[in-house]
């Protein structure tokens, strides 16, 4: 992790933490992918990550490969904690405190995450906010979701996820 993220007061740690959110929010709004607005406003803010990484988070949009699995959206979310936190190295990563803090931060974004939304999944988001879900594989329903008035609410989702990312990783800055 960047040792310049401990560096900030708390007053400074409330406004980027504002600004990661309105950037995803903003970025999935424009239909960027869920994933990768959450990553890029983390990397833009927050200086964790690279481009790489950020595209590498695109198939996750639409609950991985459009499936409705899991919300790309924390997973953007997930993978900015595990940039933060986890370690490079593969070897002994069970036994190494570094991956243990990564994994046990990225259960309290999923647990804060589910507190908010009622769900995880794709599916199960859009079926708590609008009382259906669609195949977005389906090229027609994915153009219906597509549509202002319902992918719209993708960008509050993207961007809660941002923000809740950045408190763990602010929060845990040292």
């Amino acid at each position: 992790m960047s040792k310049s993220l401990g560096r900030y007061t708390y007053k400074e740690k409330k406004g980027i933490v504002l600004k990661v959110k309105q950037t995803a929010s903003e970025n999935e709004r424009a239909i960027t992918g869920c994933a990768r607005s959450v990553l890029h406003a983390l990397y833009v803010h927050l200086g964790i990550g690279s481009k790489e990484a950020i595209k590498a988070a695109a198939p996750f949009a639409g609950g991985g490969a459009r499936s409705g699995n899991l919300c790309g959206a924390l997973v953007g979310g997930i993978m900015g904690v595990g940039l933060a936190y986890a370690p490079s190295t593969l070897s002994g990563a069970l036994k190494r405190p570094d991956y243990v803090k990564s994994m046990d931060l990225a259960v309290t974004l999923c647990d804060r995450f589910k507190e908010k939304f009622g769900a995880l999944t794709c599916k199960e988001i859009q079926s708590l906010m609008w009382g259906r879900s669609w195949n977005l594989r389906d090229p027609q329903e994915r153009e219906d979701f597509l549509k202002p008035e319902f992918h719209d609410k993708c960008g509050d989702v993207a961007g809660e996820a941002a923000m809740m990312a950045a408190e763990i990783i602010l929060g845990n800055a040292e």
